[in-house]
């Protein structure tokens, strides 16, 4: 799991925490507790398409590395043959 999901992910259950400690202690407003909801929300999406963003590049790097390890192979086992 990439940093910046992992942080989103605490971040937002720190936000829904301290909402919950606000509603014990009798300061409820149903629309700050709404809020809080859509900004938790938003925060998840942007950090899960960061995190598959960054996926896909390392998959990409991955796939560039392998083919250039192939080429690197093939001049080899063609030097040991001469």
């Amino acid at each position: 799991m990439n940093s910046l999901f992992r942080s989103a992910l605490f971040f937002s259950f720190g936000l829904i925490t301290s909402d919950i400690v606000i509603y014990s202690m009798g300061n409820y407003d149903s629309t700050f507790f709404a809020g809080t909801l859509k900004t938790v929300f938003c925060i998840l999406v942007f950090a899960l398409i960061n995190y598959k963003l960054v996926n896909k590049t390392n998959i990409e790097t991955l796939k560039n590395l392998q083919s250039s390890l192939k080429t690197i192979e093939d001049k080899l086992n063609f030097f040991k043959k001469t």
